[in-house]
């Protein structure tokens, strides 16, 4: 069975885009000072080593670029997995 990368990017994309998306708004949105002190900003941490785009921004570009940003990652790691997955899976069958 071959996988679509198209496919397979477009829904890794998709799904880093909007987790992206709910870890920089729902602290915001809820201003749950706690969340964002013991949860929140650790996860966010994580996001400023891989994006330092995200981090000199205000919460609100942070959802403009963060999401773009996650979305070209998840995008390019579902692309390139379909692609090594179908190539390992022709070695195999021969």
């Amino acid at each position: 069975m071959k996988l679509q990368p198209k496919a397979l990017g477009l829904s890794l994309g998709i799904i880093a885009a909007v987790c992206l998306v709910f870890i920089t708004y729902y602290p915001v949105v809820t201003e749950k000072i706690s969340f964002m002190n013991m949860h929140g900003n650790s996860l966010r941490f994580i996001f400023v080593d891989l994006y330092p785009m995200y981090a000199a921004t205000p919460w609100w570009r942070a959802l403009i670029i963060g999401p773009i940003l996650a979305f070209i990652d998840g995008f390019l790691l579902g692309y390139f997995t379909a692609v090594l997955y179908n190539w390992a899976a022709g070695k195999s069958k021969k």
